[in-house]
């Protein structure tokens, strides 16, 4: 299957069968064009169908137009108003992100069927702390602000620069910082990763405390190292997820 995500920052083509990322392809989605679209689709369409999944409204529908015009025999856009993605004992489903039900459904049915409560961390633009419950219902969870969100309000203080997350060493300071660069930096790894930490260890109480704990999104490899819990690293969540609720979309 061909599955596309479509994040606020980048969106991602891949070919996947059976949870197998065969091959991908990424672009920025503030620079989607419908030549770009029709590229990365001619070069990981199969048999197996299409589908998409869009926290982004406006560049969803430049991509299923362009995605139109090619040679593909079906395509759904996963949309949680309309399908059942899981479970869920949300207040209005409609209005959470489809990225965050499609992460925690790959979660339960591929990384943690039937072990109790499992924790989604999904560090991205911004980053969320999700629960399934043991009976695979989905409950909600928090929204923090992601690592480049985060460097970007601090620059918005006339007094603080404006660092780059490529200035970042990844580690959680054991001392104070000696420079507004190391206050910082340390500032958003430890605050970060405490945040991650204290929003799972409310889900995991919650839950009677049985659980386990997944990360993925493009942030995942940098920040899974600085958590001091045992967690999986499972980068292509969403991407599996597309392609559990799409093939089930594709074959009613």
């Amino acid at each position: 299957m061909l599955a596309i995500d479509i994040g606020n920052s980048t969106t991602v083509f891949a070919s996947i069968s059976g949870a197998r990322v065969r091959e991908r392809f990424s672009l920025r989605t503030s620079e989607l064009a419908a030549g770009a679209i029709a590229d990365a689709v001619s070069r990981l369409k199969d048999g197996e169908g299409t589908a998409v999944a869009s926290v982004v409204p406006a560049a969803t529908e430049m991509l299923m137009e362009a995605i139109s015009t090619g040679d593909i025999d079906t395509t759904v856009l996963i949309d949680s108003a309309g399908h059942t993605i899981m479970a869920n004992a949300l207040e209005s489903v409609s209005t959470t992100g489809i990225d965050r039900l499609l992460a925690a459904r790959a979660a339960r049915d591929i990384h943690a069927p039937g072990e109790g409560g499992i924790i989604v961390i999904q560090a991205g633009s911004a980053v969320t702390v999700d629960m399934v419950d043991s009976s695979g219902v989905f409950q909600g969870g928090f929204i923090l602000p992601g690592p480049a969100m985060w460097l970007g309000a601090l620059g918005t203080a006339a007094a603080i620069p404006d660092f780059h997350l490529d200035e970042m060493g990844w580690n959680v300071p054991d001392k104070a910082g000696k420079c507004t660069r190391e206050a910082v930096m340390g500032g958003l790894a430890a605050g970060l990763t405490g945040a991650i930490t204290e929003s799972a260890r409310i889900l995991a109480k919650s839950c009677g405390g049985r659980v386990s704990r997944i990360i993925t999104g493009g942030w995942s490899s940098k920040i899974y190292p600085m958590l001091d819990f045992e967690t999986v690293l499972a980068p292509d969540l969403v991407l599996q997820g597309i392609e559990i609720v799409g093939k089930e979309i594709i074959s009613e």
